[in-house]
């Protein structure tokens, strides 16, 4: 419930008003602020096993590679 109450209060007040903006203010930021791990979803989802996978077929460098230099991991790791 409480998912799907704040799924509901997300796009009825945030994105509907402010676009990304809104989800950055009212959802990331304050995962920063309150050290929610979950931030930089990618080490919970197995994408670097995913990315070692596709490397090894198609070479480092890949262009999709999802921990790639731009990927959120990256991102919000270079602000402490």
């Amino acid at each position: 419930h409480l998912s799907s109450l704040n799924a509901n209060r997300l796009c009825r007040t945030l994105i509907a008003d402010q676009s990304m903006l809104g989800y950055v203010e009212g959802v990331q930021r304050p995962e920063r602020e309150e050290g929610v791990d979950t931030l930089t979803h990618q080490k919970w989802s197995g994408a670097d096993l995913i990315d070692r996978t596709l490397q090894t077929m198609y070479g480092v460098g890949f262009s999709t590679a999802i921990q790639g230099e731009e990927c959120t991991e990256n991102q919000f790791g270079a602000k402490k």
